[in-house]
């Protein structure tokens, strides 16, 4: 009997893994490659646009700092058309909180570069997942080289567990000038089951069909 309990509890708690993690995760994010919204370039010949904190102009997103540059085609996007640098003047920030599920495991991936314009060469991004008791990360990306039509995108990732039913996502610049990191393709999707995991369960279900014959 007491077999039969702990066995029942491990297949409810692998089966509740499974939910929770295999699901899809598409729509978490709202314009993570910057498409949408009112871009409206205010430099002329050079086609960006400056987004001061509090602006509402780039859809899902919210601003901060020192505001942030919504750039277009004054250099290659990693993916679509925009991207985002997020050192407009001094140190920026753009945040979006998403729709997560308490104790679920998630990838964080976006692609990363920088302006190459001027500054440090080297430019320093802070990433944060869930605020101050969350996770949090500094990237780094080398412009040395770097041209417009060449932006050297990374791709990179952060993983997670979220801790409630909402998570908010920050990017921040720790560049004080005005040529931050570069940041596009921005995405969160839900860790897959390990196969360890998989395995665990067949195991177990097998465990219970010896014992159910046994007891016959």
């Amino acid at each position: 009997m007491k077999f039969r309990l702990i066995l029942t509890a491990l297949l409810v708690f692998i089966m509740v893994s499974v939910a929770s993690t295999s699901t899809s995760s598409a729509g978490l994010i709202v314009n993570g490659g910057f498409e949408a919204g009112g871009y409206s370039p205010t430099q002329p010949g050079a086609d960006y646009m400056t987004l001061n904190a509090g602006s509402t102009a780039l859809t899902g997103w919210q601003i901060g700092g020192s505001g942030v540059d919504w750039v277009g085609t004054y250099w290659q996007a990693s993916q679509g058309t925009k991207s985002i640098d997020l050192s407009s003047t001094g140190i920026g920030w753009i945040s979006q909180t998403i729709a997560t599920t308490a104790n679920t495991a998630y990838r964080l991936s976006f692609d990363m570069a920088g302006n190459f314009a001027g500054g440090n060469p080297i430019k320093n991004m802070l990433v944060t997942v869930g605020g101050a008791s969350g996770a949090f990360q500094i990237y780094t990306f080398d412009t040395t080289g770097k041209t417009k039509t060449d932006m050297g995108w990374l791709p990179l990732t952060l993983s997670f567990v979220a801790q409630g039913p909402s998570t908010t996502l920050t990017f921040m610049s720790l560049e004080p000038g005005a040529y931050g990191p570069a940041i596009d393709n921005v995405d969160v999707a839900t860790v897959p089951i390990p196969p360890a995991a998989w395995l665990l369960g067949s195991g177990l279900l097998g465990l219970v069909a010896i014992r159910r014959k046994r007891t016959k």
